[in-house]
């Protein structure tokens, strides 16, 4: 039984070990085809290295416009397909229309404001509601 597991472990450690240098004979072939220089014509010259593919963005100038009046430019402003790629300009979109107001509270009147129509809270035009003199009811009138 001692014979028997001594040759199967001792398979076991030659086929690990048949993998390891498959591994790393793998690794040590994509390696070198990483550091070569590329060939003129291929696809992998036209590709940036990493050590240059940022090295221009601080230089570049974003288009007028551009940014969503944050303060902020655009980023990517200067990458796609504009006229240095072959491509049409890209159009300048139209800004976004500004988000609207967020639905406010009714505001409260000042403590101590006695019962009566006031103007509608809600800012609705020609619109008045009624004040209990502790907060806003369900009646609304129009001004006439």
């Amino acid at each position: 039984m001692l014979a028997a597991l001594s040759s199967s472990t001792k398979m076991i450690e030659v086929v690990i070990l048949v993998v390891v240098v498959i591994l790393l004979g793998t690794i040590l072939v994509l390696y070198r085809r990483q550091s070569r220089p590329a060939k003129s014509g291929s696809h992998a010259a036209s590709a940036a290295s990493p050590a240059s593919y940022y090295a221009d963005v601080g230089t570049m100038q974003a288009p007028v416009g551009v940014g969503g009046g944050h303060g902020q430019s655009d980023p990517f402003a200067g990458f796609g397909a504009g006229p240095q790629f072959g491509g049409p300009p890209p159009a300048q979109a139209p800004p976004p229309p500004p988000p609207p107001a967020p639905a406010s509270m009714p505001q409260m009147p000042p403590v101590g404001t006695p019962a009566g129509w006031m103007p509608d809270p809600s800012g609705a035009p020609d619109t008045l509601r009624y004040w209990d003199g502790a907060s806003w009811t369900q009646h609304v009138a129009t001004r006439s």
